[in-house]
């Protein structure tokens, strides 16, 4: 009773358009839910994604929840959860992406998810990873377990836009080390993080991971950049 009364002066709105939310709306409204642009996930969209990833660091498949326009409904979602620090975004489209990928039986078998790390001055200062709340949602759908800390950024790399391909290699090259190297041997792995532009991030995360000889390495996104 509180929280309605509460929300007929504060009501919660939809973080694209900022019209109310009624019951049952949670961060976006219908109307804005119904605009989404979901990738399909199909052999198609899947090999396009794969062809950002250079021969050696190619994961065995890759998935995405939502395309990426700027100005559009993704950027207003994946905003609301980096900068605002709305966690719960994460979290739910997470769960969107395990349900989807579970009903389509393009659910991979994995022994567990790392999310792409942040380092330590950047996860002090917002607080959280985007990528793991991302993949709570995943694992509570799959019911798979989580390893936020097996691979561990050692340092800060500068921020990516308006670096040419080669630049954001260059930008991430040994940036990352890999904690458990028992633990991925013989074990397939899904990374995750939250928009995938070039891939160099998740390359390199690849990489470290491959030092530990594992069997298979999945990648899922939020959102793919157009």
């Amino acid at each position: 009773m509180i929280n309605e009364f509460i929300s007929l002066f504060f009501p919660d709105c939809c973080v694209h358009c900022n019209e109310s939310l009624v019951d049952g709306e949670k961060h976006l409204c219908t109307s804005c839910r119904i605009q989404l642009p979901y990738s399909s996930n199909n052999e198609k969209e899947r090999e396009v994604i794969l062809e950002r990833f250079v021969f050696e660091n190619r994961p065995t498949d890759a998935y995405s929840l939502l395309k990426f326009h700027k100005k559009g409904i993704t950027q207003s979602l994946l905003h609301e959860l980096k900068y605002k620090g709305q966690q719960t975004i994460g979290n739910m489209m997470g769960e969107w992406l395990a349900t989807r990928l579970i009903e389509s039986n393009h659910w991979p078998g994995i022994d567990f998810i790392v999310p792409v790390p942040l380092h330590k001055s950047k996860l002090r200062q917002r607080g959280f990873n985007q990528s793991a709340c991302f993949g709570q949602g995943i694992a509570e759908v799959s019911n798979t377990e989580m390893k936020p800390k097996l691979i561990r950024r050692i340092k800060p790399s500068d921020t990516q836009t308006k670096k040419s391909r080669l630049e954001r290699w260059q930008n991430v090259e040994s940036i990352f080390e890999l904690t458990e190297p028992k633990l991925v041997n013989g074990s397939s792995i899904l990374l995750i993080d939250d928009v995938l532009t070039t891939g160099a991030t998740m390359e390199a995360c690849i990489q470290c991971l491959k030092k530990g000889n594992p069997h298979e390495i999945y990648v899922a996104v939020v959102a793919v950049a157009q």
